[in-house]
């Protein structure tokens, strides 16, 4: 995915972008492909190293990057090289783009130093690329450089499989995100309709907005599924009616003050009236949570599953031949 560091990075290399998944770009003769996941960034560079000595010249790599890394604020966290693709792991924080890209132009340079294989060469067979015979591949939330035999054989290799890398996760955490913008939108629509002392049955049929916006939005930020997810939701239902409650309460004594028809009170004092409106409008608050509870029943049913909105990506996809 795209994140605001990542976008920054974009727009400082004016590199190409594919799909709102990755950014990728020639940077001194390698292709650098960079996306964001849930808790890391990670920039994938294609730099070949030869068999011969691999050993040595891989101990060498590895205390340049480190080196580097020291040098841009020590974001790196892990990296690992597997057959021409160096795959380096960042902690997700503000400012991460400056460092990474300061990262990106030191790594490259020191590859380009130390004669690594790079865009002039095949990432599968490793050979050297001919014009007219370079083909731009996606594989794996990456742009490779391959022969256009070379594309056929992955292609054969990479039917029916599906990228495993930059791919979104389900988390509590988006779920809470979700449920909480729910909580205070619902929440400000109930306070509305409560504040003109409607007849409590339409009042509560307000409660299925409130169940059907906090499931939603717990599901389209991707909150992990199960337990926590009805949880979360039931008592996300409960907040918002009660946070509506009290603003309408706030609202309606507010206005009854001003046409002269009520004591004035500062916002404390009508603050205190709540558990009384409470108390009074039982019957109301408790139908408008029953029901905001029975626009969950699938989510009870499936026992909180989270809903599928995406097919997953192909492992390999034809960009260009060129």
């Amino acid at each position: 995915m795209l994140t605001t560091d990542i976008k920054q990075l974009q727009q400082e290399f004016d590199m190409a972008e594919i799909d709102k998944r990755f950014v990728y770009k020639n940077i001194n003769g390698y292709i650098v492909s960079i996306f964001a996941e849930d808790d890391r960034g990670v920039l994938v560079i294609d730099a070949y190293v030869h068999e011969e000595d691999q050993d040595e010249i891989l101990e060498k790599i590895d205390d340049k990057i480190w080196e580097i890394n020291r040098e841009n604020g020590s974001k790196l966290t892990d990296y690992r090289y597997d057959n021409g693709e160096f795959e380096f792991s960042f902690v997700v924080e503000k400012g991460l783009y400056y460092y990474m890209g300061g990262f990106i132009q030191e790594i490259t340079s020191y590859f380009k130093e130390a004669k690594l294989p790079g865009i002039t060469h095949c990432c599968y067979c490793h050979k050297p690329l001919a014009k007219g015979d370079r083909v731009l591949i996606e594989y794996n939330a990456s742009i490779k450089n391959v022969h256009f035999e070379c594309e056929e054989k992955i292609r054969e290799e990479s039917k029916g499989k599906f990228q495993d890398r930059n791919i979104p996760r389900n988390t509590d955490k988006k779920g809470r995100v979700g449920v909480i913008t729910a909580v205070v939108a619902a929440g400000l629509v109930w306070s509305l309709i409560y504040s003109f002392n409607l007849p409590f049955r339409l009042t509560s049929l307000v409660g299925l907005g409130i169940g059907y916006a906090c499931k939603k939005l717990y599901d389209l930020r991707g909150g992990s599924p199960g337990l926590y997810k009805i949880r979360t939701v039931c008592l996300g239902n409960l907040c918002s009616i009660l946070f509506g409650t009290c603003l309408g309460t706030v609202t309606k004594y507010s206005r009854a003050a001003s046409l002269g028809q009520s004591e004035k009170l500062k916002f404390f004092g009508y603050l205190a009236k709540v558990p009384g409106e409470i108390s009074q409008n039982y019957l109301t608050l408790l139908i408008g949570f029953v029901l905001s509870l029975a626009i969950c029943y699938d989510m009870f049913l499936s026992k909180g599953s989270v809903e599928a909105f995406a097919d997953p990506v192909p492992l390999f996809r034809h960009h260009r031949t060129y």
